[in-house]
């Protein structure tokens, strides 16, 4: 998993990248304004995973993350589908 301010307004060469190497939220899911955290209007984070899904996202907007960051924080639940190792199998679990 690999969260955090990715600046995705940009389809630059590293954004492609990331999209094409790790599955980003499913298109169901709009992402969270995020930036400028005084008065969000630009969806600038994104969380990528492999082996999990998105199942829930937000923007925390409260007064002390107003201040904290320029960005607001964003909060998810992936859904984490561990696959089988050597040592035997683990069966799907909700983080």
């Amino acid at each position: 998993v690999l969260l955090g301010d990715m600046n995705a307004w940009r389809r630059c060469y590293a954004t492609r990248r990331l999209d094409a190497e790790l599955a980003s939220a499913p298109t169901h899911h709009a992402w969270p304004a995020s930036f400028p955290a005084i008065r969000p209007v630009l969806p600038l984070d994104r969380i990528y995973a492999r082996g999990a899904r998105l199942h829930q996202i937000q923007a925390v907007d409260t007064p002390a993350a107003r201040l904290a960051s320029d960005h607001l924080p964003v909060v998810a639940t992936l859904r984490v589908h561990f696959l089988p190792f050597a040592y035997g199998a683990f069966a799907p679990a909700e983080v």
